[in-house]
């Protein structure tokens, strides 16, 4: 699998090419970077969310984490993580926890971290675990252009699951 029958259609009708890159399967976005040998701060990551008014991706680096205070400072929505039965169901064509960052193409919200839309290249996931999407940085401001953009991540190493203010 290259990508998803949906990116695959949206990367078109956007008119973007997208490079794929084979790599060993992989788990998380972290390691997908690692085995592809791409820098985990141009790697995209979608983390799947839900509140009251439905699901949405917050997109951001594999480097980092969400930071909950950051993320309801930029949404005001009170979101939870998306369990996995839920995900399957939003992206049919897509091997499962392989979440592309392209939420609007599968009809979702989406909030991309800033640090993203700063980096030259972007890799990210395109629906299974053995293969990386390439997009350029511009390319990828353009997928991003229906995005909220936003500061809510910070590197995994530092305390990054702190409650949103009440």
């Amino acid at each position: 699998m290259t990508a998803s029958q949906t990116i695959a259609r949206f990367l078109s009708d956007s008119g973007v090419s997208a490079a794929a890159r084979s790599h060993p399967r992989s788990a998380t976005a972290a390691q997908a970077a690692h085995f592809a040998h791409v820098p985990e701060t141009a790697f995209a990551k979608a983390v799947v969310l839900k509140d009251d008014d439905g699901f949405f991706l917050a997109v951001l680096p594999a480097s980092r984490s969400i930071v909950l205070g950051g993320l309801w400072r930029e949404t005001h929505r009170p979101a939870r993580l998306a369990e996995e039965a839920e995900i399957a169901g939003l992206f049919p064509d897509c091997d499962l926890g392989a979440v592309p960052p392209f939420g609007a193409a599968y009809g979702l919200d989406v909030l991309v971290d800033d640090s993203l839309l700063r980096e030259p290249t972007v890799y990210c996931e395109g629906g299974d675990h053995e293969t990386l999407l390439e997009v350029s940085g511009a390319d990828f401001a353009k997928l991003m252009a229906s995005a909220r953009h936003g500061t809510f991540a910070q590197y995994r190493d530092a305390d990054s699951l702190s409650a949103h203010p009440s």
